[in-house]
């Protein structure tokens, strides 16, 4: 299945060509995404995750034609 993935705030990750389409085995969960896309565990949970707009956890599973915004929070003050 394909999913879009949009990065935002700090997060980089390379090689997200084909305009951040990402092609998954059926029924890939949102940490499955973030491994495929070689995001390090130990940053894994500083990662938010929106299903088409909406926050979900990383256990939700990605239907085709999902657009997932990933978003690394940045703090300080």
């Amino acid at each position: 299945m394909k999913v879009k993935v949009e990065p935002t705030g700090l997060l980089h990750i390379e090689d997200l060509g084909n305009n951040g389409v990402v092609e998954l085995p059926a029924a890939a969960t949102v940490t499955e995404l973030l491994n495929v896309l070689k995001i390090q565990p130990d940053h894994q949970r500083f990662v938010t995750a929106f299903i088409n707009g909406e926050e979900k956890s990383r256990k939700t599973l990605l239907r085709e034609g999902d657009v997932v915004t990933l978003l690394l929070p940045v703090g300080g003050g």
